[in-house]
């Protein structure tokens, strides 16, 4: 079973770690890097794919990642960060 700690992200806020999804909760805009994590226990990543242009999703929507980092241009989400060791 996957466990994860979820956070509310609003508009110009910035997440990283080992982040799992992100979903839009509204409308929302975000900047990502997609990543691989180091070592299996850790929340260091590694950059694997960088997107420089604006990701828009509808409501309701998710991105999967592994994400390491993510940034909301605008709208409402939520983040969830992978619990390692679960």
């Amino acid at each position: 079973m996957n466990r994860f700690k979820v956070i509310s992200g609003s508009a110009d806020s910035s997440y990283s770690g080992s982040i799992y999804k992100v979903q839009a909760l509204e409308a929302s805009t975000f900047r990502i890097e997609f990543s691989k994590v180091k070592q299996q226990d850790s929340t260091e990543y590694e950059t694997a794919r960088s997107i420089t242009d604006n990701i828009a999703l509808p409501a309701g929507f998710t991105i999967e990642g592994p994400i390491g980092r993510v940034k909301v241009i605008s709208g409402a989400s939520l983040v969830f960060f992978g619990i390692h060791g679960t």
